[in-house]
């Protein structure tokens, strides 16, 4: 009986080789080994996240002294106008029971349903009026916002522009003059605006309006005499 051979496994790039090397030619070079897989970075396998970048929030401010009107990133308790370099006093002031002291701040000063002013000046750069002026004046180089509890003398205050809040109603006599007039609740008066007139809806106007530009929203009300002038 034959004894068993051992039989070799060739597979075909080894025959190949063996033909070319046979016939005088040049071997066949090794072929590349395949590329290597790199470990995956520790973790749970997701994919890297990408977040969006937060920008600082802009405060815009303006100057008690000489109205100059600027922009800032951060939020301290004082700042300095780049203008006339005053240091300004940048805080918020909520007024609730009786008030006698004057305040000037590069912020905003809310005068509480419970306030009631008796003497003082108070200056910022928006107040926001929900109690009693009795005394004293009031001065907002922006926006002067009367609420439904608004009560006030006319001659005490200033402002550059002028907001009624919802619920509001107010009647002012002789003629007002603002930059700007926003109006969500109820306004009689004799208006001469600079800028823009906008009724907002709920918002109702009557009286007298004379300015460049008049928006009125779908939902408010406007009764008063117009009279369009360039801006």
């Amino acid at each position: 009986m034959a004894g068993s051979r051992k039989t070799s496994v060739v597979d075909g790039y080894t025959v190949v080789r063996m033909v070319r090397h046979a016939k005088g030619g040049e071997p066949e070079p090794a072929p590349s080994p395949p590329p290597r897989k790199e470990p995956l970075p520790a973790g749970d396998g997701k994919k890297a996240h990408i977040g969006h970048t937060v920008l600082p929030t802009r405060h815009t401010i303006r100057c008690y002294e000489c109205a100059y009107e600027f922009t800032l990133t951060a939020r301290s308790p004082k700042t300095y106008c780049p203008k006339c370099r005053t240091i300004l006093e940048w805080k918020d002031v909520l007024i609730q029971g009786e008030w006698s002291e004057s305040v000037k701040t590069a912020g905003t000063i809310r005068v509480g349903p419970q306030g009631v002013v008796r003497a003082g000046t108070l200056i910022a750069t928006d107040i926001l009026l929900d109690g009693r002026v009795e005394g004293g004046s009031l001065d907002a180089f922006r926006w002067l916002e009367l609420g439904a509890g608004a009560a006030y003398d006319p001659a005490c205050m200033k402002a550059s522009s002028l907001r009624v809040a919802a619920g509001a109603e107010i009647k002012l006599k002789g003629r007002a003059t603002f930059q700007d007039v926003e109006i969500f609740g109820r306004l009689d008066a004799r208006l001469q605006a600079g800028g823009l007139v906008a009724v907002r809806a709920g918002g109702l106007l009557t009286g007298e309006l004379e300015g460049p530009r008049l928006s009125v929203e779908e939902g408010g009300g406007l009764r008063a005499r117009l009279k369009v002038i360039g801006a």
